[in-house]
């Protein structure tokens, strides 16, 4: 809950009312501003419930094919320290996941780190990634990457990309919006490289009980005329929204969603629908404590359930843009 504290100066006819949770206001009427930074303490760990869920439908030639991944994990920062300027240096590791994957026509295949001893083909990597430090992170209280260290090549997709949701520079009122440049690299059809332009723009929509919640568009600022490129560049334009606690100074639950239709991506009869489903949610301490025990009291009936259902729970250890 946002926390009035009466910090009330009168000066010059301007009333300043101070407000625990990172805003104030000036003057008569005018709307409160709020401070949005990061705040983490030394030794703390902190985890997030990542699920994230994706299918990939094509059609070529008259031949339809379906492609979906979806995976649940959990996500960890161990904070090591605080420079001097407030900057958090931290390790980021994936704590545990359970996946599956399927394409048309072939078996669904399934991995979980608590259960499986050995990875299926093809998941090698991505068990080689759970349960060890992937990167060593500096991060500012805007959200910003001051340093990464990669702990192992394996790992190193698993933990690059955007680490969470970029702040604002000044406080910011309910209607006021931020935006972060990006860029990425496809291919055209004659093998070129080319590069896209993007912005994340972000709209402080609500604040209510010291939480505040942020709306997230992305935006496609490169012309594009080519399908071919177009079906590449439209998985990375998520939309969605985040949910970050002002006090805590962390983010507390965000989720974004992509559904894209391309048509002459390969052929002028030729198609590809992109949807895709990413949310994430801090854990609380009794939230880990129930889990934990859970986990250890149903283990090896969930094991032998999961493996007769026809679909598992899911998720992933990769972070989304706002991640």
């Amino acid at each position: 809950m946002v926390r009035l504290g009466l910090a009330m100066g009168i000066a010059g006819g301007v009333i300043c009312l101070a407000m625990g949770g990172g805003a104030w206001a000036e003057g008569g009427g005018e709307s409160p501003k709020y401070e949005l930074r990061y705040r983490f303490l030394p030794g703390e760990t902190i985890r997030w419930n990542v699920v994230h869920r994706n299918q990939v439908k094509t059609m070529v030639a008259g031949a339809a094919k379906t492609v979906e991944t979806a995976s649940r994990s959990v996500k960890v920062w161990r904070v090591l320290r605080l420079e001097a300027d407030g900057a958090a240096v931290f390790e980021q590791a994936v704590e545990d996941i359970d996946m599956r994957h399927q394409m048309s026509g072939c078996d669904e295949v399934r991995y979980n780190s608590r259960t499986d001893k050995e990875p299926p083909p093809g998941f090698d990597d991505v068990a080689s990634a759970v349960g060890v430090p992937l990167a060593t992170v500096t991060l500012d209280s805007r959200g910003r990457v001051i340093k990464r260290e990669q702990k192992s090549s394996k790992a190193q997709a698993a933990s690059q990309g955007d680490i969470t949701m970029p702040l604002p520079e000044h406080p910011v009122a309910v209607g006021e919006t931020w935006s972060k440049p990006n860029e990425v690299t496809v291919t055209a059809k004659d093998g070129r490289l080319i590069r896209v332009k993007m912005e994340q723009r972000f709209t402080l929509e609500e604040v209510k009980t010291g939480v505040a919640r942020i709306r997230m568009k992305t935006l496609v600022l490169t012309p594009i005329r080519d399908p071919a490129v177009e079906a590449q560049v439209v998985q990375f334009a998520a939309d969605g929204e985040v949910r970050f606690d002002i006090d805590a100074g962390r983010v507390r639950s965000q989720r974004t969603d992509v559904d894209r239709h391309v048509v002459g991506f390969r052929g002028e009869t030729s198609s590809i629908r992109y949807v895709t489903c990413f949310e994430e949610e801090l854990q609380t301490q009794a939230a880990r404590s129930a889990a934990t025990a859970g986990a250890k009291a149903d283990r090896p009936r969930a094991t032998a359930e999961q493996r007769a259902q026809p679909v598992v729970r899911v998720a992933e250890a990769a972070e989304p843009a706002a991640r």
